[in-house]
């Protein structure tokens, strides 16, 4: 899941304790684009839907070093 937030908001989520998620870009008007990571698959292995997942957590990292914040 991706989430678009101002720096404040980012700057205090930081702060707070537990799971955070990734940074992917700043926009130059203060905006800041999260990516939530899956903590674990929710599905049924051998479903279509465990094999999405699993093909999105193998392109996580090109996810994260492609996205642009236009």
């Amino acid at each position: 899941m991706l989430e678009e937030m101002s720096q404040n908001y980012w700057d205090k989520m930081q702060q707070e304790e537990g799971p955070k998620p990734i940074e992917l870009a700043k926009s130059q008007n203060n905006r800041v684009v999260v990516m939530y990571p899956l903590q674990s698959n929710p599905y049924e292995q051998g479903t279509n839907d465990y094999d999405i997942i699993n093909q999105f957590e193998q392109e996580f990292d090109s996810i994260t070093e492609s996205f642009k914040f236009d």
